[in-house]
């Protein structure tokens, strides 16, 4: 029960890192801006700020794959549960 706890955890910790690595991303980049460009600019090929997005990207996705594993151990019966948890349905 406690590792499903820490799995479920994760999802809270992956949205405050993507929220760091945004801002963290934006403040980098001198000439970005949030009311001109969308968030999917710092990540763009050619972007000063991909290599840094590229590296912060792999433990949000270990966490939010962490997540939905949390998510599916926690279902038990509950199909509905299970579907939105299935890590192979990304």
């Amino acid at each position: 029960m406690k590792i499903q706890k820490v799995l479920l955890v994760c999802g809270i910790l992956s949205s405050l890192l993507y929220v760091g690595m945004t801002v963290f991303a934006a403040m980098r980049w001198q000439s970005y801006s949030s009311t001109s460009q969308t968030i999917n600019e710092l990540s763009a090929n050619g972007a000063p700020m991909r290599a840094l997005w590229v590296l912060l990207a792999i433990p949000y996705t270990l966490l939010v794959t962490a997540f939905g594993w949390g998510v599916w151990k926690s279902a038990g019966r509950i199909r509905a549960l299970r579907i939105v948890g299935d890590i192979r349905s990304a």
